[in-house]
């Protein structure tokens, strides 16, 4: 994430870079302020590509994808096939392996894209809570306890 992160940041800059020419004379480095907000508004279109791309993947339909991936894989058989005149039977068979294959393909995507989708919340929300645990850490300090007193005082008293 922060690859592309730091990609869009570096295409926000320079498509801004006429605009900061009339603002940051030339030789000078551009301001800390202008650089946070660009930082923040490549966030923000990162999480926006993001939740598009997440939409896009639910509101695609697992059997509409597994219908267009056997068509595909129909057509290059058949061109595979092209020169030998196949039996009505062997172009059902092979039809029919496209399905299943299709079927297996379409199964093992979602499952992959499940599992990106799983480990890149966890690595988020580990990120977060550490940031948050870190920040929290420097607020406030714990004290540490004080040290007792040995168990042979004790007894004696």
């Amino acid at each position: 994430m922060k690859a592309k992160k730091q990609e869009l940041i570096a295409a926000l800059l320079e498509a801004l870079t006429p605009q900061l020419s009339l603002v940051v004379p030339a030789g000078h480095k551009t301001p800390k302020a202008l650089l946070k907000t660009v930082r923040q508004l490549a966030e923000q279109l990162a999480r926006l590509r993001d939740k598009q791309e997440k939409q896009a993947a639910k509101t695609s339909n697992p059997k509409e994808a597994r219908r267009k991936l056997t068509d595909e894989l129909v057509a290059v058989l058949d061109a595979h096939f092209a020169e030998d005149v196949l039996a009505e039977q062997e172009n059902k068979v092979i039809t029919e392996t496209a399905e299943e294959l299709a079927a297996k393909l379409t199964k093992l995507r979602t499952k992959q894209t499940q599992k990106l989708a799983f480990t890149e919340t966890f690595i988020t929300d580990q990120e977060t809570s550490q940031d948050s645990s870190q920040a929290a850490g420097k607020k406030a300090r714990r004290k540490r306890p004080k040290a007792l007193p040995p168990v042979s005082n004790l007894a004696a008293s």
